[in-house]
């Protein structure tokens, strides 16, 4: 409603296409865990160090996919708008690019939205989210000239603050470091950091051979994919 009154129909339109691609395959292997583990968090309530293991192997395991998805996606993001949508769809290409970077964070900490429910913390979880809603308002009225990445770059502060804000809960409620908060997010980043340099690094030698746009979106996704398999299978005791 924002970006269409504010910033134009056709910009919400090349928002919507970016965020459906990157949202929706993010949003379905998140939701397909979600509906088995809150009903684990349940369980464990009143087992705290069972429950932050299982959590923690959540994030780990959600992280391990999501990540190197959301790093792969921006990379190829040129050749799956072209691909998918067609040229006509190129200004959705940066902003596709954007929201990789808030979409797979954004859920991850919603893990931790679901132990402060089977715990029973939420109060605070309820102020923080109407803090963060009234927030958001006002730096969307605010920088309604400013264009979609002033909206998109909002949008990666409030994901920022809700992760800040759940890890403050998950220390309090575990009784563990930052270090141990942020230990299951490194499996992701490493993985997604080898996924992205080497889809970097076909997507540099597809480009400059000219090599067909379907072909090359092809070379991506087998890259991606063989980095995680590859990981999954040879380096899981180094991660």
């Amino acid at each position: 409603m924002f970006i269409g009154r504010y910033i134009g129909k056709v910009t919400l339109g090349y928002y919507n296409r970016a965020h459906l691609m990157v949202f929706l395959p993010a949003y379905y292997l998140h939701q397909s865990l979600s509906t088995v583990l809150f009903p684990a968090f349940s369980k464990l309530q009143n087992q705290r160090e069972r429950l932050k293991e299982v959590y923690q192997d959540a994030v780990s395991l959600s992280g391990f996919v999501l990540i190197p998805v959301c790093a792969g996606l921006a990379i190829a993001a040129p050749e799956c708008i072209y691909v998918i949508l067609g040229p006509k769809w190129h200004p959705s290409i940066p902003i596709l690019q954007f929201l990789c970077f808030i979409v797979p964070f954004n859920l991850l900490a919603s893990y931790a939205g679901m132990v402060c429910d089977a715990t029973n913390v939420m109060r605070q979880k309820i102020l923080f989210n109407i803090f963060l809603l009234v927030m958001m308002l006002l730096a969307f009225y605010f920088s309604r000239s400013l264009g979609i990445y002033a909206f998109l770059s909002i949008l990666f502060i409030r994901d920022f603050l809700k992760t800040l804000f759940f890890s403050l809960i998950m220390k309090k409620i575990f009784h563990i470091t930052f270090l141990d908060i942020f230990k299951p997010y490194l499996p992701g980043l490493v993985h997604g950091l080898f996924t992205a340099l080497g889809i970097i690094l076909v997507t540099y030698f597809g480009r400059y051979a000219g090599i067909n746009i379907y072909l090359l979106l092809g070379m991506q996704i087998l890259t991606g994919c063989i980095s995680l398999l590859g990981q999954m299978f040879f380096f899981h005791n180094i991660l």
